[in-house]
This record gives C-alpha cells, structure tokens and sequence, in this order.
C-alpha cells in the first residue's frame, strides 16, 4: 500500500547561521594558497610556493592525525645573510564580508625573532581593512588583537579590566587604527590580552594543548574571543554546523566599533561597515621585520640571546626555530543568511516520491554520541560539514511531534541505500525526531564515511 506523506504543521526548518566552510588537514594546503611574493612587513624570511613548501616537509599532515595541518618554518639550515628564512604563508582562495571565523590552534610559533600571525585582509588595502586575530612577536605572553584602516578609525582608550570590562577584557595598546601614507604609519589600534591566567599567546598557550579563537564580524563590531581547547564551547564550535550565541562565550578579549556610541558616550569611532568587506584569511610566520626587528632589543631577546640584531640571530641559528610552526586542528566559517533551499535527492525524484520534509547533504560525518534522544526546543537536528559540499543546517523553533511512524533514509553519493521500505532504517514512533536520527546515524560505519563519502539524509512523515 503507499504512503500518504505530509509536511509537518508548526515546524520551521531554516538555516540562520550557516557553516559555509570547513578545513581540515589537507585541505589547508589544497583550498588555501602558498603566498610565496616578498613580505610587505620587510621580515628577514623566504617564503615558499606549495611544491617546495610540501617537498621539504614544511607543510604536511601527520600521519597519526590527518586532520591536523602543521606548517612554519626552517629550522635546520643556516641561511645567507639577507635571503631570509624559508617559511610558509597560506592564504584562503576565498573572501568574506562579516561572519563567524573559528581557528583551533594546537601549536603556535614562538621564539626570540619570531612574528607569526592569524589575521585578514582585504586586497585593496588598506581600505578592505585588516584585521589581525592572534598576533604577536617573540615571547610574548598575550595575544594582541589589532584593526588596520583607510584614514578615519579610532577606538575609545579605556581599560578594558575595569572602566570597559563588560565590552571586552584587554587593554588598549594604541587608539588610531588608520595607516598614514604620508608618514607610512602603520601602528592600527590594538587591544592585549592582560588577564591572567588565559594562556592566549605563545610558549604557555602551547604547553597547555592551545586553543580555538574566533572572530565575530558584522556591520557594527568586531570581536575576538579566546577559547581554552577543552571548553564545552570549543567542542560545538569544532563539531557543529549550528552556532550558539557568542553569549556563551563570555566578554571578548577584544571589542572593535559601534560607531553609533562614538559621538555620545565617546565611544570607538569608527563605521566597521565601510572600513572593512572582501578580506581573506592568512597564516603568516615570519621574522623580524618592522615589528619583531624593531623591539628585537626592547624584548630583551638581543640580552638573551647575544646577537647584536634580529635579523643576524635568525640567519645564523637555525635551531633556535623548532618551535616556530603552527599546528591547526580545523579552521572553520559561519556565516548569516536566509533560509536555505532544501535538495531533493536524486533516489525520491528517480520512484516519483514525495519531496520529503527536510533533506541536506552533510559536510562531515559526525553526531556526538551520547546526546539526548529526547523532544527538545531550539535543537539542531544534526550538525555537520563537507569538503565537498555547502552546509545546510536544519533546525526547529518548536517541539517536534511524534508522527505514527516515520521513515529515515540515509545513503551514500551513489545512492547505496535509496528511501525505500527495503532500504530505509524503521525505527519506533515512540521516539523523537530528534531521537530517531541520532539512533540511525550512530549504526553508520563513520571511519568508512570519514574517508568522503557524501550523504544526504531525508525525514519524511508517513501516515
């Protein structure tokens, strides 16, 4: 007998916030581009284009974690002075205007002559903006986040620990966020991170596993959040296409704009919406240079290390660069949109089916295993991401009804499983939705799906 299939009354299924992109492991040096021009900060470094950067290993994948990406520097050979030390510089093919952008960090560089970097930009700089996210040189303790402008952006000075604590908790370094082409000054306005304890920059943050920064960018402000690595809002920024409020994220390390508080309250002056639109991201680990080169005395690393000037230490002292690389567990971005179309899989059109209730293409096969079974409000059905595939990602406002019984079709690319009575998984009316798919995807064979299968999941209400 068929089945009459009806679209469930009072559900709203849209995509607010979606995960646009996700990479992992490879795919930082496959989606991404090795810059390897010279470098604009004047850094005593070389850096490579990808055939030599993946042949010398100073980008690969480990074997005993293929999702991660791990890429810096040379530190084995001495180099002549002024040919700079061979380093790697990635950058995103793609650019964004606004977003969500998440980085889990492992391992950062560090060391005296060091200067690495996880910033944006935007290709007519300065006027696209800048936007530095984890920033520092040498042994630095706390990260510093910084704005590069066109003329006509500063930031209020305040505290940030006390007067300003509720916006954001760093200090602020410097207030005018603008290049000067006539002085060629490019300081930007920058805020550190002074609390103690975060671990947020440099040799601590390593030894304690890292951790996952993000960067939130809308029309109104910037912020930049540092996240320990094990936190429970780490974990779902890491695994899920949904994004929680950054609410939950606590105050921000740093709080850029709300140009509408500049003129009353003396507030940041200055219009994010203009000052910054189609920016990449980059990786950066360079040396010396006009930051790390100018404050190579002031550091104190010219005391410790015995060498008259920044440049000549990292020519000379290769060794000294085994820590200057990056180990990056995913990078990841969300971005704002209207409700998404739903895919119709290509197995419902070939049996002249119905279009069925929700359908998407997952991006990652991942569910975490011990989540809840039962009705929920606000609940992400399932979340995931692809290196194939744009994200969609279903969500419901209200409880989801239990129908008499339900049918839930998951199969691969090439249709391996269509939904059918035969080849869909029947599962118990006395389940929720949200239970029932949880319950079907944890009997998936994920080390088989890891390796990219794609698949579409469909929920359809039989009557």
């Amino acid at each position: 007998m068929l089945s009459k299939f009806l679209p469930l009354a009072g559900v709203a299924l849209f995509s607010a916030t979606t995960l646009t992109n996700s990479y992992t492991g490879a795919q930082l040096f496959n989606d991404w581009d090795f810059f390897s021009a010279r470098d604009s900060t004047h850094g005593a470094v070389a850096y490579l284009p990808r055939d030599q950067a993946l042949s010398s290993s100073l980008a690969f994948v480990p074997p005993s974690s293929p999702s991660a990406a791990i890429f810096g520097a040379d530190s084995k050979t001495a180099v002549a002075p002024g040919s700079g030390r061979p380093s790697v510089r990635l950058t995103t093919k793609q650019g964004w205007t606004h977003g969500l952008f998440v980085a889990d960090i492992a391992h950062m560089p560090t060391g005296c002559g060091v200067w690495p970097s996880w910033w944006m930009f935007g290709a007519d700089w300065p006027n696209n903006g800048e936007v530095d996210i984890v920033e520092g040189v040498h042994e630095q303790r706390g990260n510093i986040a910084s704005l590069h402008t066109s003329a006509g952006c500063t930031i209020r000075t305040g505290p940030g620990l006390g007067e300003r604590a509720a916006e954001y908790s760093g200090r602020v370094r410097s207030t005018n966020c603008a290049f000067d082409p006539v002085t060629n000054t490019n300081t930007g306005c920058g805020i550190e991170d002074v609390a103690p304890g975060t671990a947020s920059y440099g040799a601590e943050f390593n030894r304690r596993g890292g951790g996952v920064y993000v960067l939130e960018w809308t029309d109104a402000e910037i912020s930049v959040w540092h996240l320990q690595c094990d936190s429970p809002q780490s974990r779902l920024l890491m695994s899920s296409a949904a994004v929680p409020s950054t609410k939950a994220f606590g105050v921000p390390l740093a709080r850029f704009g709300a140009p509408e508080n500049g003129a009353r309250d003396g507030g940041d002056q200055c219009d994010i919406a203009s000052k910054f639109h189609d920016m990449k991201m980059v990786f950066t680990t360079t040396f010396c240079g006009d930051w790390a080169g100018d404050t190579w005395e002031g550091s104190g690393c010219k005391a410790k290390t015995g060498v008259e000037t920044c440049e000549a230490f990292v020519e000379q002292n290769p060794q000294m660069f085994r820590e200057a690389f990056w180990d990056v567990r995913g990078v990841r971005v969300f971005q704002a949109g209207a409700a998404a179309p739903l895919a119709v899989p290509r197995a419902m059109e070939e049996a002249n089916q119905p279009e069925p209730l929700m359908s998407f293409v997952p991006r990652e096969a991942k569910v975490e295993r011990d989540a809840p079974e039962e009705d929920v409000t606000s609940t992400t059905i399932v979340t995931v991401h692809s290196t194939r595939t744009q994200t969609l990602t279903e969500t419901s406002t209200r409880p989801l009804p239990t129908p008499t019984s339900a049918t839930l079709g998951i199969r691969p690319g090439k249709i391996i499983n269509a939904p059918s009575e035969s080849g869909a998984k029947r599962l118990s009316a006395k389940e929720s939705y949200v239970g029932r798919i949880l319950r079907a995807l944890r009997q998936l064979d994920w080390e088989e799906l890891a390796r990219g299968s794609v698949l579409r999941l469909v929920v359809m209400e039989e009557v």
